[in-house]
């Protein structure tokens, strides 16, 4: 698996499992979803990554489940409606508009429906 680190001066590089980026002052190995970075001094931190956020996962629990849906279902009001309907706030909408087109409809619900009961690595 391959994570996109991102490095402030350098823009970003891409690290694979087992690897190890050197930038600047501090070093960052890879292992899974754990990034383990070491700065100059030793001083050691471990960062965690994701090669993408989780779908689904509205109300940012780590997992994609009922209170997700219920989310969801608040936010559902088809095609073309740019505007979140009542019971659903601003940023609700725009994180049940899994499809990041401006509305939260069917192909929203699809996506949903493909990611409900994944969970983030733990």
């Amino acid at each position: 698996m391959a994570y996109q680190v991102p490095v402030i001066s350098a823009g970003s590089a891409t690290a694979t499992n087992g690897s190890l980026l050197n930038i600047g002052q501090g070093a960052i190995g890879v292992s899974n979803s754990k990034t383990h970075m070491m700065f100059a001094g030793g001083i050691p931190a471990i960062l965690y990554l994701s090669a993408r956020p989780l779908r689904g996962d509205l109300d940012g629990d780590g997992y994609v489940d009922n209170k997700d849906y219920a989310i969801l279902a608040d936010c559902m009001n088809g095609p073309d409606e740019p505007t979140p309907p009542r019971g659903c706030t601003q940023q609700q909408f725009e994180l049940a508009d899994i499809h990041t087109d401006n509305d939260v409809d069917i192909i929203d619900f699809a996506m949903f429906e493909n990611q409900f009961g994944a969970a983030l690595p733990r």
